[in-house]
């Protein structure tokens, strides 16, 4: 699919700093948006040099700070009208061990840092009457049981719901929310993973129904597609990105 033309568009991403949040403000900023960029590591910027690109440290589970960044956003560039909550922490531990301070800090940065970013943005652009794009990003951990992520598969679970509730909401002034559900990704936090234990990185091909990991390119694409001003036919949706790893069960494995 072709990228869309998103000259003259103000974008906003959150978790910019990851590998996925970077790969999708590079694939904005190449499709023409000028795009702010937050993330709570200070050496973020150093690695986004396009031209188009803000780069701010925010903390996303803070209401102040949030629409503080974005009051900033709106008086320099514009107001955002693609938005991309790409911020998100994850915490591997068993329902029984992870403690009830890690368990609030996990849906504070996956679930309550989307709502928060997502609602203030939504707001700016029905003051101003403009249309919009919101992208939520999701996993199939919010598709079945995932009990090495308890937390972070029970927050994304919310953001699926938090995707259909806006999307029904703001359908009626052209603001349009969909959620792009990622697989196992061959890079991030999955990578490093890969990297100590060569035998995961097996296990997860051998799970996925096209015997292959996800790109972070074909996040993007999606992300991107979504986006397009011209697609205004899809609110409210989960588009899988997982090669097909949410279809295995244990009744279907493959192995």
């Amino acid at each position: 699919m072709s990228a869309p033309d998103l000259a003259g568009s103000v974008a906003v991403v959150t978790g910019g700093a990851g590998v996925i949040g970077r790969a999708i403000v590079q694939g904005l900023a190449a499709a023409g948006a000028s795009v702010a960029v937050a993330d709570l590591a200070t050496s973020a910027s150093a690695r986004l040099d396009e031209s188009a690109v803000s780069f701010t440290r925010v903390d996303v589970t803070s209401e102040h700070q949030v629409a503080q960044w974005l009051d900033a956003v709106e008086v320099t560039m514009g107001i955002p009208t693609i938005v991309v909550p790409a911020a998100a922490t994850v915490t591997v531990k068993s329902l029984l061990d992870i403690s009830a301070e890690e368990w609030s800090a996990e849906l504070a940065s996956v679930l309550t840092g989307p709502f928060l970013v997502a609602r203030d943005a939504a707001s700016r652009m029905l003051r101003a009457g403009r249309p919009g794009r919101i992208v939520l990003l999701g996993s199939w951990a919010a598709n079945a049981p995932h009990p090495h992520v308890p937390a972070y598969a029970a927050a994304k679970a919310g953001v699926r719901m938090l995707t259909q509730c806006l999307a029904s909401e703001l359908a009626p002034h052209d603001i349009f929310v969909n959620e792009v559900a990622i697989g196992v990704v061959d890079a991030g936090l999955s990578a490093s993973a890969f990297a100590k234990d060569p035998e995961l990185r097996m296990r997860s091909m051998r799970a996925s129904a096209l015997g292959r990991l996800v790109a972070v390119d074909d996040i993007v694409a999606e992300v991107l597609h979504l986006c397009d001003p011209d697609r205004r036919s899809t609110t409210g949706a989960t588009v899988l990105v997982d090669c097909g790893i949410s279809l295995r069960t244990a009744m279907d494995s493959h192995d």
